[in-house]
């Protein structure tokens, strides 16, 4: 009967310890009152937030404890960004990283889509720039703005002067000094890249981009040339890792084993997470397959007659793609983060999302095309309250802990932290009752092997 009690006492509290590690995914509220924030990033070894929002400014918040926004912003661009929300413009402040050594060089970079510009770029230009901090830590001197990679915006194929879509873009410090980019293909909301940018392996446009700082040209600056599709100089600084996307808004190196994972926004049916092993990275230029490829399936607005439409031997297929809803904003992946850090019930899965069905998921990449298991849905233990709208972005810390931006409108959108449990609770509590377990199935073997 004793024996009967403790393994009953056992099963109820390890049920009520795998409910209180449900709850301990239950996002907490950083801070709010941000202005169409896109993205939230962290220098190394640093506790501070920043903050990036699409409109222009860099915002800071002192720490997740204080969750306090310094009311001076970190950089603001904003004077050459003028978004027209009635065309769901894409264009802004889009991306930002910090230098590896930043606490020595004070360097960061960030890229940005513009939209007011003097002639002859009057119709703005997608830029990835370097600044420098100032001798206060908390504001970013603009005086030292560099550009490294400046492209006009692609015409429209039809009408008007320019496209507002398909700008990026992420910027990312992956395995060694390297910057990575990537860069929609520039082809308007439902344009079926019309140029075929994203196959075009000189151009930047829908492509994964490395960029060797130790190999610009003198006066720093990259400038593709040409339209439709923009070429980059030979021999330039910047190499195309892999081609064929569409707008890849949001990718991530896994800390642990710097492999790549990449969220590729769709077209008409279909959304994607790409993965590259880190491994792979450095060999031949990879291919996602876009126009030709949406997702795992041909897309019928190019084919059959693209020639990509029937070599499906040299596309890369997406590790995981889901289908599109019946509403107007049909799906918009949002590429995530493997989780590194200290909570145990997300470690090594990759966490995403969608800005427009608003789920969250995660999946164990398997190594090679597919995931180890299944596709877990984590709405409803990430976000139980329905506190967060349109989640158009992952951010990771120093310590490698994950936040979630809810981009929201008009000043309402919010930074959420997924929280680290506290110590000695849930996790403690069944490591200790484990470990109860573990010395009293040793007594009782102990007791059965006396004469």
């Amino acid at each position: 009967m004793r024996s009967c009690r403790f393994s009953l006492g056992l099963l109820c509290v390890t049920l009520w310890a795998a409910n209180a590690l449900a709850q301990d995914l239950a996002v907490e509220l950083v801070a709010g009152g941000f202005d169409f924030p896109v993205l939230v990033v962290a220098p190394p070894s640093d506790q501070r937030l920043f903050v990036v929002q699409q409109t222009g400014a860099i915002r800071i918040i002192e720490s997740v404890e204080s969750g306090n926004v310094l009311p001076t912003p970190f950089l603001d661009l904003s004077s050459e960004i003028a978004l027209d929300f009635v065309e769901e413009d894409e264009r802004g402040l889009l991306s930002l990283a910090f230098d590896p050594a930043y606490a020595t060089t004070g360097f960061f970079y960030v890229l940005i889509a513009t939209t007011s510009s003097t002639p002859p770029d009057v119709d703005g230009r997608i830029e990835v720039r370097r600044y420098q901090v100032s001798e206060n830590p908390n504001v970013a001197n603009p005086g030292t703005m560099t550009p490294l990679l400046s492209l006009a915006h692609p015409p429209r194929v039809q009408g008007g002067t320019f496209e507002f879509y398909h700008n990026g873009g992420t910027l990312a410090f992956g395995p060694g000094d390297d910057l990575w980019a990537t860069i929609g293909d520039g082809g308007g909301w439902f344009g079926n890249d019309p140029n075929n940018c994203s196959q075009d392996a000189a151009s930047p446009l829908g492509k994964l981009l490395r960029i060797d700082r130790s190999q610009l040209p003198q006066g720093g600056v990259i400038v593709p040339f040409g339209n439709p599709c923009p070429h980059l100089p030979v021999q330039s600084a910047v190499t195309v890792v892999a081609k064929g996307l569409r707008n890849p808004w949001r990718f991530s190196f896994d800390r642990n084993t710097g492999d790549l994972y990449l969220g590729d926004v769709g077209e008409e049916a279909a959304e994607e997470v790409d993965v590259v092993a880190a491994g792979d990275l450095d060999g031949p230029t990879l291919n996602f397959g876009w126009r030709a490829w949406e997702g795992n399936d041909q897309n019928p607005a190019v084919c059959p007659g693209d020639p990509l439409c029937n070599n499906s031997g040299d596309v890369t297929f997406p590790v995981h793609t889901y289908g599109h809803t019946e509403e107007y904003c049909a799906g918009s992946v949002t590429g995530g983060f493997v989780y590194r850090g200290s909570n145990a019930a997300l470690e090594g899965k990759y966490l995403f999302a969608d800005f427009c069905q608003n789920f969250f998921r995660s999946f164990v990449w398997d190594g090679d095309g597919g995931v180890t298991g299944s596709i877990d849905d984590l709405t409803s233990q990430l976000d139980p309250l329905g506190q967060i709208s349109f989640p158009v972005s992952f951010g990771e810390d120093a310590a490698g802990e994950l936040y979630i931006v809810d981009f929201d409108f008009g000043g309402g959108g919010e930074i959420f932290r997924i929280p680290v449990p506290e110590p000695g609770f849930t996790h403690g509590l069944i490591a200790a009752f484990a470990s109860v377990l573990a010395l009293r199935r040793a007594g009782e073997s102990g007791r059965r092997q006396r004469p």
